[in-house]
């Protein structure tokens, strides 16, 4: 339903069924474990499809995301009999692993994501502190709340 809702003018919606989602996954991840091989990349590929989900719709709508790490998730494996999300691209003689390159590039816009976090929240301690650097490179004047 989440990727349905991308769809839609309103991300919001799209973000809180996503987050919806990733906390059920989470509790059924915890709740039991897996039997096989076929499973656990099963599972996996449920996870990280969920958390490029969550990652992108942050960058989108401008939160943060609900996964905070994801050094530690193991990835897809490349090599996977499901075609889902396997594939076939012309010109070549095997197909695209669109879970497992997504899954990459969830971990770097996450690391990208905590960069731009980390700076912003040094950029606004300097303009608190009054110490003058950013305020004449940036002349606003910022609203008090």
């Amino acid at each position: 339903m989440a990727m349905f809702m991308l769809g839609n003018a309103d991300l919001h919606m799209a973000s809180h069924l996503n987050t919806l989602a990733l906390r059920a996954y989470q509790a059924c991840e915890v709740s039991r474990s897996h039997k096989g091989f076929v499973e656990t990349q099963s599972q996996l590929r449920v996870f990280w499809t969920l958390a490029s989900l969550d990652i992108d719709l942050a960058f989108r709508i401008g939160i943060p995301p609900i996964i905070s790490d994801l050094s530690d998730k193991d990835l897809p494996t490349e090599n996977t009999s499901d075609p889902v999300g396997y594939p076939e691209v012309r010109g070549m003689n095997c197909g695209a692993d669109i879970v497992r390159m997504r899954a990459e590039l969830a971990r770097i816009q996450l690391d990208t994501y905590r960069q731009l976090l980390s700076r912003s929240l040094t950029e606004s301690r300097t303009i608190g502190s009054g110490s003058g650097k950013l305020e004449s490179k940036y002349p606003f004047s910022v609203p008090a709340s």
